[in-house]
């Protein structure tokens, strides 16, 4: 919270913030204070551009070659741009929001998407696995997530990736991958 506040704040709004501080808690502020100020000179990426990645998939779509096997090469491959353009296709959402998907520690709103998508679950599974900084997923817990997938009627999968939340997912399902009591 500290850095959040630092960072947003102005310099004569740090110094009264060292001014006023406790003296033990000065060299902390002061750390967090060049902390910042260098995070906001780094350089922020540029965004992609989807257009190359888009036309592509959709001529493969249209040729009807954009299926699982297409989809599932993308993501071995780690072919982002390829695979955020064909989700967002297919689930009809914005690449943004595959981004935000595909960033994410939880992959529950990932797998809705796929399953939005009408992929099956080994293509999920290699979306899932393969994307950047992507945790190693014990067997046990993508057994459950398969489970839940599975369960999960695709009418509501693309009306949860489309209107929805991830949280209506797991409320649904919990994290057993069964169905809640009421929740139906």
């Amino acid at each position: 919270m500290l850095c959040d506040l630092i960072s947003k704040s102005t310099a004569a709004v740090q110094a009264r913030l060292l001014k006023h501080a406790p003296p033990e808690r000065h060299e902390a502020i002061r750390a967090t204070i060049e902390r910042t100020a260098t995070l906001a000179c780094a350089k922020k990426p540029a965004p992609v551009d989807y257009s190359e990645a888009k036309s592509a998939v959709l001529a493969l779509n249209n040729a009807g070659k954009l299926n699982d096997s297409t989809i599932n090469r993308f993501a071995i491959r780690r072919e982002q741009t390829n695979l955020v353009a064909a989700l967002s296709l297919l689930a009809t959402i914005s690449t943004e929001t595959v981004e935000l998907l595909l960033q994410e520690d939880d992959y529950c709103g990932l797998m809705i998407a796929c399953r939005a998508s009408r992929l099956n679950w080994q293509t999920t599974t290699a979306i899932v696995s393969n994307r950047r900084n992507a945790r190693p997923i014990p067997t046990q817990e993508l057994a459950q997530h398969r489970d839940m997938f599975e369960a999960l009627a695709l009418s509501l999968a693309q009306r949860t990736i489309r209107f929805g939340s991830a949280s209506e997912f797991t409320a649904k399902f919990g994290s057993t991958g069964q169905t809640q009591t009421g929740a139906d």
